[in-house]
């Protein structure tokens, strides 16, 4: 049960490291899809400064002219103000989108390929991806190896009540050491039967505590399924 047990640890973290891994590619892919919005945002808004610059420049003309008013340049100067503001914003936004890109992938962001669409790797309907999401997913397989774990914990601490019988078994051999040549050899082989009679409920108390800590990791396993659930409904 012991050995059964720290197998099912195992499992257990190898579903958190897959849970890790996934987490980690979502964020490279996020990041690397920021930073391309963000840059073509930035391109439009340099885009608009500079049709903003030039109309501005028109309108300069023609109220020297006297084809329009004061008010008119005033008017065409504020959104050129705005559109430099707006300018800013996007290139503050592309910065930080650069900066975390570099904290997640490890490198400066260079010639970014356009992303491809990912219609084709998604399930086809909601109940498949449910049903995907509940049989694969690392975060609930990961609280079921736990569960699994738990009560093979309880065997292992159940099996104190039991008797134990270790044997013990030693061949020897033995030679004269006056130069005679005679020579023993030997075995011999030990049993030992322990049976427990009076243990003064700590093994009851260590089982009963095994139990409440299977409990709550079967209930964590149901945890996880209700948010990978609901989650799931919410991405789709």
């Amino acid at each position: 049960n012991e050995t059964r047990a720290a197998e099912s640890n195992v499992f257990a973290g190898r579903e958190r490291l897959r849970l890790t891994e996934q987490r980690i590619l979502f964020d490279a892919v996020t990041a690397y899809m920021n930073v391309l919005r963000d840059t073509a945002a930035l391109r439009l808004q340099e885009s608009n400064v500079a049709v903003l610059t030039e109309q501005l420049r028109q309108t300069r003309e023609r109220y020297q002219y006297g084809q329009i008013t004061l008010t008119d340049v005033a008017q065409v100067e504020a959104r050129l103000s705005g559109g430099k503001s707006l300018a800013s914003a996007a290139r503050a936004a592309l910065d930080a989108s650069i900066g975390v890109y570099r904290k997640i992938v490890g490198v400066e962001p260079s010639k970014l390929a356009p992303g491809s669409p990912i219609d084709r790797l998604l399930p086809k309907s909601r109940e498949e991806a449910e049903h995907i999401a509940q049989s694969e997913h690392p975060f609930i397989l990961a609280a079921l190896h736990d569960a699994d774990a738990a009560d093979l914990d309880i065997n292992a601490l159940e099996a104190d009540f039991m008797p134990k019988l270790s044997i013990v078994g030693d061949i020897f051999t033995q030679t004269d050491i006056s130069g005679i040549g005679n020579r023993n050899v030997g075995a011999k082989i030990l049993g030992h039967l322990n049976v427990p009679i009076y243990e003064g409920g700590l093994t009851s108390s260590r089982v009963r505590q095994a139990k409440e800590t299977a409990g709550q990791r079967r209930l964590n396993a149901d945890v996880a399924r209700a948010e990978v659930l609901s989650l799931g409904r919410a991405y789709w």
